[in-house]
């Protein structure tokens, strides 16, 4: 049994959340604070064993001298993926899968989008024009492929509701086994490619972190080996995208459009030529809220601190192979 001794706690919850965060820690010191007091924090990190924070974790949680985990209220992990942490045996983990259901609706709202070209019938509503050009050809989600990289939270989560939509649902992922509500599986465990994936999704919806191995996933050859007819959708990281050769695909038709809720760059450059691509919907990193997402992300937290004291793997850790060094 791991015992926690003080905790540092710098989130802003409703005091009926806090109340619970207090509990969940019982009986060790407890130290809250606000995420941007740096003279409290740089002081509290002297002696706590334990922190659970709002923002990103920086070097003073790495340099912190009894400091062994560290839980953050929000999901990606990758701005502070470093070799340092594991260097020190720090453990971190996150509160991934507390938004994965919305997640997934957005990318099946960039999928509708695309398969209905809605702004088409938008502009074409505002000008009184009944019907747009190639109406007939239109098809719905129904029946069509969607291809899954990445089967974590918010893959499964998608491939339940597409799967319910009738669609053809395959996946890629580095776990062995076949996940749930799969027709097709590859596995990067097994060394199968993203090749076959490529080759036979109408819709390509990226889920996965963004590490050193997955930094441009998908670049030229990926993106050539697409049906022309083919949307992608990004829900991970920008840089999972090459998005400078992306930019070339859509202009020179390799593929059919794509929905970005993630760029290379944010706030996007508003140089960028994808805001005025007619084939591009965009979101500026933003999806809507869960009901409660701060009860899931306490949900979350308390599993973690009972493994934790159990000394077992926690839920969202981040691992060896998560690090994105770039």
């Amino acid at each position: 049994m791991i015992d926690i001794h003080s905790v540092l706690i710098a989130v802003s919850f409703d005091e009926k959340y806090m109340q619970q965060i207090r509990d969940i820690y019982t009986p060790a010191k407890i130290i809250e604070l606000n995420f941007d007091d740096e003279k409290g924090i740089v002081e509290a990190l002297k002696s706590v064993d334990v922190a659970f924070i709002g923002g990103d974790l920086d070097d003073r949680y790495i340099n912190a001298p009894k400091l062994q985990w560290v839980h953050c209220g929000h999901a990606g992990l990758n701005k502070f993926a470093k070799k340092e942490i594991f260097d020190k045996g720090l453990v971190v983990s996150s509160s991934a899968g507390r938004s994965a259901p919305a997640l997934a609706e957005h990318i099946i709202l960039f999928m509708l989008a695309l398969s209905y070209k809605i702004s088409d019938f938008i502009e074409a509503q505002k000008t009184h024009t009944w019907g747009i050009k190639g109406q007939s050809n239109l098809r719905a989600l129904y029946g069509q492929t969607i291809g899954i990289i990445g089967m974590g939270h918010t893959g499964k989560e998608l491939a339940v509701r597409t799967k319910a939509m009738g669609m053809k649902v395959i996946a890629y992922s580095n776990k062995e086994k076949a996940p749930e509500n799969v027709d097709s599986y590859y596995s990067a465990a097994k060394e199968d490619t993203l090749d076959d994936i490529l080759k036979e999704s109408d819709f390509l919806a990226l889920c996965i972190p963004l590490t050193d191995k997955t930094y441009h996933m998908i670049s030229t050859k990926e993106l050539k080996m697409m049906k022309p007819s083919s949307c992608i959708i990004n829900m991970a990281r920008g840089a999972v995208i090459d998005e400078s050769v992306l930019i070339k695909a859509l202009k020179e038709g390799w593929i059919a459009g794509a929905g970005l809720d993630t760029f290379e760059q944010e706030p996007l450059s508003s140089k960028s030529e994808l805001w005025d691509l007619p084939n591009v919907y965009m979101t500026p990193h933003c999806t809507p809220q869960v009901p409660d997402r701060t009860g899931r992300t306490i949900e979350i937290l308390k599993e973690n601190v009972l493994r934790y004291r159990k000394g077992l793997p926690l839920l969202n850790q981040l691992m060896i192979h998560d690090i994105f060094s770039r």
